[in-house]
């Protein structure tokens, strides 16, 4: 007999496929309640029209970083040309958002270079050039502030510390403003401004302040080691330390009681112990392999210096899980989104991003695991009085709305949890006792379920690589389309939408059929109304146990295992579909030594 949890608490291990309680997860919450695992809502995309409506933000940049600042909520959203301006929505996150019309608002925010932060009562927001936009309570300010020895076309990242704004003039340097807006006159030799010198391989990818210093975080473009620093935000030498990296530098970087944690290049969660920085966990990244644009000279990477964020004890971290290379490839257990951290649960993913409104119930997809680009990410606590405010993070993140159309987003987590959710996890491979084992039947102990919520549950007992393909079409409520050659794959394996409309949903294929032209329909086993773009979707060989559990009355799940070979180990897939506070206690699966052994 084998029981997850194993300790009480559901934990997820990323080091291998044999050890913790998960190895793959997608849209779940172990933390709000520890021992019990749930389903999360996917972010929602906040709507321009407050009215309801699927409507979202047109023209909107990615967002690089969030603000609430004199009772509004803002969003520094840039793009790739450099000709973006900032979105801002109302005193609740889940308001109508739209790009802000004010006189004299900046116009060159960059996706790439853009950074957002409030300073001495007044919101400060770094633009393409070498300018300060400034917003004073309603009026922001024409021209803007000039950043002495600042240089266009590079990150200009912005860091609060005492009473200085510290910003990134350059690749490796760093100026500061007093709060009468003065800068310092040389960056190198003036108090408060730093040089690490050499811009390759120390190009500053984010700051942070603590108690006793500035943490600097830096690239290094050569692939070479990379450093973190310490400053005391003063001295131009003598207040300087250096830690030397195992990877090539840090993406992105958190504060915690007052101890930095960083996500590193090669994705591991490091955090500082007072000598080092020591690695508490990691994404499951291929060995050797880098997720997207790793060693950029731009805020593009596969995550953004400002997409991690804190949440009460837990740390949340946005990514695109799209592999570095010339073909896009994508890793099963890596789906893209909000991962979160906590030393009872490890790192597990949390929350996808959808295009479903946040203003509608209706279900267009349950979160995209595939993405373009991950833009920012923070908690902001409301201290809105309102009825209606919903929502404590603000994510931003270009997405496909179908096989290759991209729109950049501001997405809104659903605290009420009033939608439709789906979420999964898969175990680690589970060994037989003796050479193979006869798999006899799996109980899950859950609280029962509501009317339209399903459990439904699969195993596998051969590692085989899955199969992406392209979806041309939504054919019907219950079909799709393909081009893509899937002859090894047919009646009674697993479809899993990774983009597009119906993205996050996995079905099981009950029939194929050649349409001629190289053109196969997919039939499934279960449908999605009044969807009928293109997209991208997995096939792999999960085989479904028994039918779909449905029962409002049960809390015992209890499904044998017919027809499963004997097997020197399987794995075991459970897909929740629920609205609501439904949850698994622990899942039990019972085995018996093959006798003719």
């Amino acid at each position: 007999m084998r029981k997850f949890p194993q300790n009480k608490i559901w934990r997820q291990n990323n080091l291998s496929d044999l050890y913790g309680d998960i190895w793959s997860s997608f849209n779940l919450d172990l933390t709000s309640e520890l021992g019990k695992l749930k389903t999360t809502r996917t972010l929602a995309v906040a709507r321009s029209v407050d009215d309801g409506s699927a409507n979202y933000v047109l023209n909107l940049g990615l967002a690089t970083a969030f603000r609430y600042y004199n009772g509004v909520y803002y969003a520094c959203t840039g793009n790739d040309a450099g000709t973006g301006t900032i979105s801002k929505g109302g005193a609740s996150r889940n308001t109508a958002w739209g790009l802000d019309t004010s006189t004299d608002k900046p116009t060159t925010l960059s996706s790439r270079y853009s950074d957002m932060e409030v300073f001495n009562e007044r919101l400060y927001v770094s633009l393409e050039g070498t300018t300060l936009a400034r917003l004073d309570t309603a009026t922001w300010l024409n021209g803007g502030v000039a950043i002495t020895g600042g240089v266009s076309s590079v990150p200009h990242m912005l860091c609060v510390y005492g009473d200085r704004l510290y910003v990134t003039a350059d690749y490796a340097k760093i100026n500061s403003m007093s709060t009468a807006e003065a800068f310092g006159a040389t960056i190198g030799t003036t108090a408060n401004t730093l040089d690490l010198g050499n811009l390759t391989s120390n190009s500053i990818t984010f700051m942070r302040a603590v108690s006793d210093g500035i943490w600097i975080g830096t690239v290094n473009r050569n692939g070479g080691k990379g450093h973190v620093y310490k400053w005391d935000g003063s001295l131009v030498t003598g207040g300087l330390e250096t830690f030397k990296l195992e990877s090539s530098g840090v993406m992105a970087g958190i504060v915690k009681d007052d101890v930095l944690y960083i996500m590193d290049n090669d994705g591991r969660l490091l955090a500082y112990n007072g000598g080092t920085f020591v690695e508490i966990d990691r994404l499951p990244i291929k060995r050797g392999e880098y997720l997207f644009f790793p060693l950029g000279n731009y805020n593009n990477r596969w995550i953004h210096p400002n997409g991690m964020t804190l949440r009460d004890s837990s740390i949340l971290i946005l990514i695109d899980n799209e592999y570095r290379g010339v073909t896009a490839s994508w890793e099963e257990n890596v789906p893209s989104g909000i991962w979160e951290w906590t030393k009872e649960t490890g790192l597990y993913h949390k929350y996808s991003l959808s295009y479903t409104n946040d203003g509608s119930t209706t279900v267009r997809d349950y979160g995209q695991n595939y993405i373009s680009i991950a833009g920012a990410l923070n908690y902001i606590k409301s201290s809105s009085t309102s009825a209606v405010d919903n929502g404590s993070l603000l994510a931003s993140a270009e997405l496909f709305t179908d096989a290759s159309t991209k729109d950049n987003m501001i997405f809104i987590d659903d605290l009420l949890d009033e939608v439709q959710k789906y979420g999964y996890f898969v175990t680690p491979k589970i060994f037989s006792d003796k050479i193979d084992d006869v798999w006899q039947k799996i109980l899950l102990r859950i609280k029962k379920l509501t009317s339209g919520d399903e459990i439904v549950l699969k195993y596998r007992t051969e590692d085989i690589t899955p199969l992406d393909i392209a979806i041309t079409t939504w054919s019907g409520s219950n079909s799709v389309r393909t081009s893509t050659s899937m002859t090894a794959y047919g009646a009674g394996d697993e479809i899993e939408f990774t983009q597009g409309e119906g993205s996050g949903k996995c079905f099981k294929i009950l029939s194929t059929s050649d349409l001629g032209g190289g053109v196969t329909e997919i039939v499934l086993d279960g449908a999605f109304t009044g969807i009928d773009s293109s997209g991208n979707a997995r096939l792999q060989h999960w085989k479904q146990i028994g039918e779909p559990f449905t029962s409002t009355s049960k809390d015992i799940i209890e499904k044998p295992l017919l027809n499963v070979k004997n097997s020197s180990w399987i794995q075991l897939k459970v897909c929740i579909q629920n609205t609501g506070n439904s949850y698994i206690y622990d899942a039990l699966l019972i085995n018996t030594t093959n006798q003719k052994q």
